[in-house]
């Protein structure tokens, strides 16, 4: 490319240098060329020289003086430069090297419309690219929202199945405790019975001692008689007849001692009647005590009532045996109906059925024990009015004795069974209360397992989505202050240009030279612009493209305006 010669344009060698050195100060300023648009002819006209001239070739030559100069007029004016070129040197040479300057600005231009193009196409595509990070930033809003909202829903099911697992737990502790209450009071009345029981012993050998003196009197009292009807048969012989007056007062004296204790023995066997009454009462209310179910021991109760044994000291001996009678065969018919209605231990399946089947063996004994208390009654009654002997009192004190080593057996046997049922049920629940204690733990520890895992997910999307904003609002932030930087270099450029042209202006020639200077200077700053866009990246790619198009749509101004005042200095 052929340099620039400034004498070409002065005559006047320092006005020409001073000159230039005032436009490169206003040219190191400038950042952008002429953008304006490309008129149809004047594009229809290029490319058809263009297509005769090769850009390799040499432009112009000394007999295609007159065709290069008519081709860069039509451009010049076209492109709104100036037209009156002076180009009619007596040195044919410098003239073509005039055209080529010319030329090579024309070569700049089509150039600069190439890479505005480009420019235009990386912006559109940039917009897209924009438009698609706000959709996907609005996506990933959306699904963070997403995530928050099914994060509340975790957090509340967790919520809800804590306050569930408290109020089972607060409900198995408070079953347990009444559980405790019930053993406590189970073991409380054992200890009662056991009492009761010393006590009852207690007076069994009270009675015994008793009923053993009782015996050894009456064989003092039989032997006194015996010996007594010996003397009274020993006194009817003759030599006994001296002393009968003497038996006969002793006689009496002995039946006197024998009423008197025949009315303490009465006595003794009514008090004995009322022991036996108060221990038949304190027996029935202890029974009673372990039976509490009233179905199966109201008959059974109805049998032998309060009022009914107070009524036997009332009674006649035919009234009396009538009654217990009739008392004995309705225990007799209603144990043997519980016998018949009786189902095996082995049978029973629910835990109500056991129950009840204890319930009814504890009845059956209760009604064995009333039976064995009515025969009691029956042999007392019998001893009472046609005089007992020892021997039958000795069969009713070890019949009684083995009647209430039997009731003790079997409150022991019922004791032991319904501790073992309470220890068993005890079991059974704890163990099922720490089953479900670590289903819920389970299930807790899963659900927050879930909540944690959630959450991190979460976290991860959120400083995803928030990294990938700041990005953007990084690379917004940036593009903008460039744009700001590119706006504030324009308008301090066109203030300089507006100034240089105020100050260039009224001289010949300057219009038409600070055209070409302008148009020379926009050339450099586009080369200079298209090897700094192929190296740099997508943000200065649009800070760029934007810049080039703000600087091509200022600068047309200017340059219309140079060539308005180039006009009246041209005629």
């Amino acid at each position: 490319m052929a340099t620039f010669d400034k004498n070409a344009l002065f005559d006047d060698d320092s006005e020409g240098e001073g000159l230039d050195a005032e436009l490169q100060r206003v040219l190191d300023g400038f950042d952008s060329g002429h953008t304006g648009p490309v008129p149809q002819t004047a594009r229809t006209e290029e490319q058809a020289f263009v297509a005769l001239h090769s850009p390799r070739e040499v432009f112009a030559t000394s007999t295609t003086l007159e065709s290069s100069i008519s081709y860069l007029r039509s451009t010049l004016a076209t492109f709104g430069f100036p037209d009156n070129l002076h180009l009619q040197s007596p040195t044919p040479q410098q003239v073509a090297d005039s055209c080529n300057i010319l030329y090579a600005l024309l070569q700049q231009r089509q150039k600069d419309i190439e890479a505005r193009k480009e420019s235009q196409e990386q912006l559109a595509r940039l917009g897209s690219n924009v438009h698609a990070s706000e959709l996907a930033n609005e996506r990933l809003q959306n699904r963070l929202a997403a995530k928050e909202r099914e994060l509340g829903v975790t957090l509340n099911k967790a919520k809800h199945i804590k306050e569930a697992y408290d109020s089972g737990m607060a409900r198995l502790t408070a079953e347990r405790d009444d559980l405790q209450r019930v053993v406590t009071d189970l073991s409380r009345r054992h200890v009662q019975f056991q009492h009761e029981i010393k006590r009852k012993e207690r007076e069994f050998e009270r009675l015994q001692d008793k009923l053993r003196d009782m015996l050894t009197e009456k064989k003092r009292e039989a032997k006194a008689n015996m010996e007594a009807t010996t003397a009274i048969l020993q006194g009817q012989t003759p030599a006994g007849k001296a002393v009968r007056k003497t038996d006969e007062a002793m006689y009496k004296a002995i039946v006197s001692a024998y009423e008197a204790k025949q009315k303490d023995l009465l006595a003794e066997n009514r008090d004995m009647k009322a022991a036996l009454h108060n221990l038949q009462a304190e027996h029935r209310r202890v029974v009673n005590r372990q039976t509490t179910q009233v179905k199966q021991l109201a008959a059974a109760r109805h049998l032998v009532e309060e009022e009914f044994v107070a009524e036997m000291s009332r009674m006649d001996q035919e009234q009396l045996k009538a009654a217990l009678s009739s008392k004995m065969a309705a225990l007799k018919q209603r144990v043997n109906t519980l016998s018949h209605d009786g189902v095996p231990l082995e049978e029973v399946e629910t835990e109500k059925e056991r129950r009840l089947h204890d319930e009814l063996k504890a009845a059956k004994a209760v009604m064995q024990d009333q039976e064995a208390l009515v025969s009691a009654s029956l042999a007392a009654l019998a001893l009472q009015q046609g005089g007992a002997s020892s021997t039958e009192l000795q069969r009713l004190d070890e019949d009684y004795k083995q009647r209430l080593q039997a009731v003790q057996r079997k409150l022991d046997e019922a004791q032991n069974t319904a501790e073992t049922d309470k220890q068993a049920a005890l079991t059974l629940l704890n163990k099922q209360m720490e089953q479900e204690r670590q289903s819920l733990t389970r299930q807790i520890q899963e659900d927050q397992r879930k909540v944690a895992e959630a959450k991190q997910l979460l976290d991860r999307k959120k400083e995803q989505v928030e990294r990938i904003a700041q990005e953007q609002r990084t690379k917004l932030q940036l593009e903008a202050r460039q744009l700001e930087t590119a706006r504030r270099e324009f308008e301090n450029t066109q203030a300089a240009h507006q100034e240089a042209l105020r100050k260039y202006a009224p001289g010949f020639g300057a219009g038409t030279f600070l055209a070409s200077a302008v148009a020379k200077q926009a050339a450099r700053d586009a080369e200079e612009r298209n090897a700094q866009l192929s190296t740099q990246g997508d943000a200065y790619d649009a800070r760029a493209l934007e810049e080039l198009s703000l600087n091509g749509r200022e600068a047309e101004p200017v340059v219309m305006g140079a060539k308005k005042l180039a006009s009246p200095l041209r005629h």
